[in-house]
């Protein structure tokens, strides 16, 4: 059909004139690639994992993973996870330093008898306890603020990766209603 041929010659005319008058690049970005690639909204492209990911949270660095809406909830449990062990760990050293300061004489009998392979002094056994017991709440401190930091989020409703745009942006803007930096002059 002849009317058939006609309509999509001038589909194509019109597609190549578009291209040409839009700039390709921005044609290409703004109007061709989310219709081919079919990219749900809040995903985005990890550049360290080279994926797409659907609603992405951010990269997490010690896990080598892509945190977003397939594994965020496995995230948070695993954080949740390492916040009540280290807790647990407190409670426990704690609980150790208590005895071995308090119940002195007990303490002694018990880490210097035989039932260790090599006997241990109290004050040495204390001594470790102590690092040990510094060393849990600094890491506490951090996974606490972790875990503390991903409840906001997710009372504000919002991902990593857009609290940290949102910061950039408004230091972008305080920068620039600061006058966007001296120069030096004179």
């Amino acid at each position: 059909t002849p009317h058939l041929f006609i309509s999509s010659r001038i589909i194509v005319v019109v597609v190549v004139v578009v291209v040409v008058v839009a700039g390709s690049q921005a044609f290409w970005v703004i109007v061709l690639h989310p219709v081919l690639h079919n990219v749900a909204r809040g995903s985005k492209h990890c550049r360290t994992c080279d994926k797409c990911v659907l609603h992405f949270d951010h990269h997490c660095k010690w896990l080598n993973n892509c945190v977003g809406s397939k594994n965020y909830q496995s995230f948070f449990v695993l954080v949740s996870t390492v916040l009540f062990q280290v807790l647990a760990q407190l409670t426990a050293g704690s609980f150790l330093m208590w005895w071995a300061v308090t119940k002195r004489d007990v303490a002694i009998e018990v880490l210097e008898s035989n039932r260790y392979p090599k006997a241990l002094h109290r004050d040495s056994f204390v001594a470790a306890l102590a690092v040990y017991l510094f060393a849990g709440v600094g890491l506490c401190y951090l996974v606490g603020e972790l875990f503390c930091f991903h409840l906001i989020l997710i009372n504000r409703g919002i991902t990593t990766y857009d609290y940290i745009i949102g910061q950039r942006d408004a230091t972008s803007k305080a920068a620039a209603a600061g006058g966007g930096g001296g120069g030096g002059g004179g």
